[in-house]
């Protein structure tokens, strides 16, 4: 036996006791044939795999057989959670078990992209280089490309589909296809994609910048103040604006085109702490609190953004280097970001594998919520050391 740390190296079919090395509560297992496991041990319950060329007993007892090619004919107890070439499982809100997979191969991961996404955004490269060094087979994949075969994943993450609003249904029914595989959950997706989850946010007395929505068809009263204009489904900035008293015509203009894309319009107020202080992203991965970033001002007074001619389309602005940097949160900021992340979390019954909250502050100072990204958010993974690897660890923890 060689030992390194928590790592230990056995022959196949050798037993490991898991209490002779102090019971660590993570166990990276790398048998001699070149079978890998990492376990995160549940102390509380049993968990019991019979196969046909062994069995694994992960709890209290801790035991651990090897094996080849075994099927998973029984499972109990409560969460676990596996990756590298080992058990794939899932536990539902309650804490139960699912019934899992056992791979004798790298887990394979698809990071979910659009067909157009500027080489400038690397944080997707982060993650599949933190993934390889995991030991699973990750791969970049076009969520709307045919010749895709899903089923060949146990993982699918959506990351910079950003080209979803254009075909939203689709997006959607694509979701749905993949969600037994999915991060974030196709219903959390389906919510979270429509902007209108802020009226939700706004009537659950999270902390939330007023909003109006205008729907096709409908016509709405202007802020006498200034006040943003952007569509109900939108990424990266797209058909956006910012208006003043003088500029109502030029709004509703913009209100007009976004009706004729069949959206509906949001109207918000703007406020002017965004022009001194900007904008704080709080970055979540798997429901808890990563790092944050700060975001200078973007919108000029009583302009539409302009837009880049692509298929993202997004704010021309949105693609410069200078818009975001590294960012400290303080702890009223993270305590609102933490409010709209349990209420996603209590809603849909599970927490969110990865997720952002741009906050701002109200003319009193105070931190309320100006967006909730659960679908395909920019996480900013460079800005903040660990946070890729902390991203690829929830992902095969899943």
């Amino acid at each position: 036996m060689v030992a390194d740390g928590d790592a230990l190296v056995r022959k196949p079919g050798e037993p490991v006791f898991l209490d002779h090395v102090g019971n660590p509560p993570h166990l990276h297992v790398i048998f001699a044939d070149g079978t890998a496991l990492e376990l995160i041990i549940d102390r509380e319950s049993e968990l019991t795999f019979e196969g046909p060329h062994g069995v694994l007993v992960v709890g209290i007892g801790l035991l651990l057989l090897a094996w080849k090619r075994p099927e998973v004919v029984g499972l109990s107890g409560a969460s676990f959670a596996v990756g590298r070439n080992g058990c794939n499982g899932r536990t539902d809100a309650r804490g139960t078990a699912a019934v899992g997979s056992v791979y004798d191969r790298p887990v394979r991961i698809a990071v979910a992209t659009c067909s157009a996404l500027p080489p400038q955004f690397d944080d997707d490269v982060r993650l599949l280089e933190a993934l390889a060094a995991r030991g699973a087979d990750a791969v970049h994949a076009v969520w709307d490309d045919l010749g895709v075969r899903w089923d060949d994943f146990e993982r699918i993450v959506i990351r910079t589909t950003w080209d979803y609003p254009h075909k939203h249904a689709a997006f959607l029914d694509w979701a749905d296809a993949v969600d037994d595989r999915l991060e974030n959950p196709a219903r959390v997706v389906r919510w979270n994609s429509d902007k209108h989850h802020l009226a939700d946010l706004i009537a659950a007395g999270i902390p939330t910048v007023a909003t109006r929505f205008v729907e096709p068809g409908h016509d709405v009263s202007l802020p006498n103040g200034e006040f943003v204009v952007k569509p109900a489904i939108s990424v990266g900035g797209r058909l956006t604006g910012r208006f003043g008293p003088m500029a109502h015509d030029a709004a509703r203009r913009l209100i007009a085109r976004q009706h004729d894309e069949g959206r509906a319009a949001m109207v918000q107020p703007y406020h002017s702490s965004v022009d001194t202080m900007g904008e704080t992203a709080l970055v979540f991965l798997a429901g808890e609190f990563s790092h944050a970033a700060h975001k200078r001002a973007v919108l000029r007074p009583d302009e539409v953004a302009p837009m880049r001619d692509d298929e993202i389309g997004g704010a021309e602005v949105m693609y410069g280097s200078d818009i975001v940097g590294p960012g400290v949160a303080d702890e009223r900021e993270i305590a609102v970001g933490r409010q709209a992340i349990a209420y996603l979390s209590d809603r849909f019954d599970v927490a969110p594998l990865q997720a952002r909250v741009d906050v701002i502050r109200d003319e009193r100072g105070d931190p309320m919520v100006l967006e909730l990204e659960a679908v395909e958010p920019n996480l900013y993974l460079g800005f903040a050391k660990g946070a890729a690897d902390r991203l690829a660890g929830a992902i095969l923890a899943g």
